[in-house]
């Protein structure tokens, strides 16, 4: 019974169930949103939390270096590593599912 609470508090909050995955690609599409968030896209196929990566300005510093290593890799057209184990919304739009980067590596 326990677990089962555990769980139901997990998805309910966690912002969805694990989807462990790992895309690698070229930056596709970077959108900076009017609200602080950064959504972005690789150009591979990415099949999971409809397709794109989300940083929320609610990570603070984390947000912040993430932005930057996506940013350079777009401007030098380096490819990416993302590692992702979950679902979630963006901070300003909750009912939305994006992946959530656990990793972010710029291959280059």
């Amino acid at each position: 019974m326990k677990i089962r609470s555990i769980l139901a508090v997990t998805l309910l909050f966690g912002g969805g169930p694990a989807v462990a995955a790992d895309y690698t690609g070229t930056v596709n599409m970077l959108e900076v949103w009017r609200t602080g968030e950064v959504a972005f896209t690789l150009a591979t196929t990415v099949g999971t939390c409809n397709g794109q990566f989300i940083i929320n300005p609610s990570w603070n510093d984390a947000a912040k270096t993430l932005y930057a290593a996506v940013l350079a890799a777009k401007s030098k057209g380096a490819p990416v590593r993302v590692i992702t184990s979950s679902c979630g919304p963006a901070d300003s739009v909750p009912r939305a599912s994006y992946n959530v980067p656990t990793y972010l590596y710029v291959l280059d």
